[in-house]
């Protein structure tokens, strides 16, 4: 029975779940607000992009966020592509397509930009996609496997000065790469100690450390990182505050710490030492209501989300 669980809730990770077309495409309204569930500050929307579909500025599961201070890249899961839009929600162009040929997708999650070039987990695929920043493919890395260098299900990437780092979801660890895709080493397994991972889902960084969901745990572990020692971890199971159900993604910006819960459908805001601090959001589809939230990417006093069941991303401005 509980295999069995574990599998279902694995598959709905991954994006097979209902459609649920809501919103106008490219709507912003500054005088939306969604209010904190915990303190009486305002949430204020700066905008959202999307709607179901499959047209520009339209979604299928949206689930990862990337964003290099001018773009918005953006993982569309089903659609099999990536959208990129203005800092202000414009639509500005898209690239990718189903296959498995260089340029192609089997379901593009976790993403990363830098100056010039953008880097795409394709899941299934089990590899990595890096293009430039106009979506020309220029190299790929990575096939399916559990030795060094392969993947199962790559879902996250974070650039760490030099080197890339990949979250290989299925393989319960995080692996290494120099900037051609040349294997380096690895960190974790599967386990429940500190290090090891079930099913960790993101990783973001911040000047001394990186931060990692791991999603089945329930808790953010924390590494070192120069050494990728472990430091130390927060969260528990649960639906207080602090705890969590199956964090997903999960955003730093020197000095908060955002976490979204997938089926917590809200997020959470904790200090760099994993204080809890504040939590906006319940379930549903109204402005500040989310449906298995994923991607997360905190810039200053905003906060972007990919709304992934509501096929849409929204932009809020964070209370004082």
């Amino acid at each position: 029975m509980h295999k069995a669980l574990l599998l279902a809730l694995v598959v709905v990770f991954i994006g097979c779940g209902q459609q649920n077309p809501v919103n106008d495409n490219a709507v912003k309204d500054e005088n939306a607000v969604a209010m904190s569930k915990t303190t009486d500050k305002d949430l204020k929307l700066l905008f959202k992009i999307g709607r179901f579909g499959p047209g520009e500025g339209e979604f299928h599961h949206p689930t990862r966020i990337a964003f290099d201070g001018d773009l918005l890249f953006v993982s569309d899961f089903r659609n099999n592509r990536i959208q990129v839009f203005d800092k202000n929600g414009k639509f500005r162009y898209m690239f990718g397509s189903t296959g498995w040929g260089d340029g192609q997708f089997n379901r593009p999650d976790g993403i990363a930009a830098d100056k010039n070039q953008v880097f795409v987990a394709d899941f299934y695929n089990h590899r990595i996609q890096v293009f430039d920043k106009r979506g020309k493919f220029r190299f790929k890395f990575g096939t399916f496997g559990t030795g060094d260098g392969q993947f199962d299900r790559p879902i996250a990437i974070a650039l760490i000065e030099d080197e890339i780092a990949v979250v290989d979801f299925g393989n319960h660890r995080l692996q290494f790469f120099n900037e051609d895709g040349k294997f380096l080493r690895k960190l974790g397994g599967f386990g429940t100690g500190d290090g090891q991972f079930n099913y960790p889902a993101d990783i973001a960084l911040d000047k001394d450390r990186f931060y990692v969901t791991d999603f089945y745990n329930h808790r953010v572990q924390v590494f070192d990182k120069k050494t990728a020692k472990f430091l130390f971890k927060f969260g528990s199971p649960g639906s207080g505050d602090g705890q969590f159900s199956y964090p997903a993604g999960i955003s730093v910006d020197g000095k908060l710490i955002v976490v979204t819960e997938y089926l917590g459908h809200r997020f959470q805001i904790f200090n760099l030492e994993g204080k809890f601090l504040s939590k906006f959001g319940s379930f549903g589809s109204d402005i500040g209501k989310f449906i298995n939230p994923e991607g997360v990417f905190l810039d200053d006093d905003e906060v972007y989300i990919a709304d992934k069941e509501n096929h849409r991303i929204l932009n809020f401005e964070l209370p004082d």
